[in-house]
């Protein structure tokens, strides 16, 4: 044990560990206010791990509803991209329909 004493990173070590010590000392922290500070912090982390969770486990329950909706899409069923809506001009006309949305030409 006495070898290990002798070296110089282990007398570095000593002497980094008696320095903190020292700051510690002089800085006159309160332990009960280092507790607190950590319990704060580890009260943040756990929100944010709960809001994390939360936002998974939302993906995951509209994740079919949101394939669901893609594959009516594309087989040519209701969306709300693609719906066609009358206007006031095409009440008097039937053959005036404005398309919105988004829509491919066939050629």
């Amino acid at each position: 044990m006495t070898a290990f004493r002798s070296q110089n990173t282990w007398q570095r070590t000593l002497d980094f560990k008696s320095h903190l010590h020292q700051k510690a000392q002089r800085s006159g922290t309160n332990p009960l206010k280092r507790a607190l500070m950590l319990l704060g912090v580890a009260a943040f982390v756990i929100f944010g791990l709960l809001v994390a969770a939360f936002v998974i486990v939302l993906g995951t329950l509209t994740a079919p509803f949101l394939k669901r909706r893609m594959q009516k899409a594309q087989q040519g069923g209701h969306t709300f991209e693609g719906r066609t809506e009358r206007t006031h001009a095409a009440h008097t006309d039937p053959s005036l329909n404005v398309i919105d949305g988004e829509f491919e030409t066939k050629r």
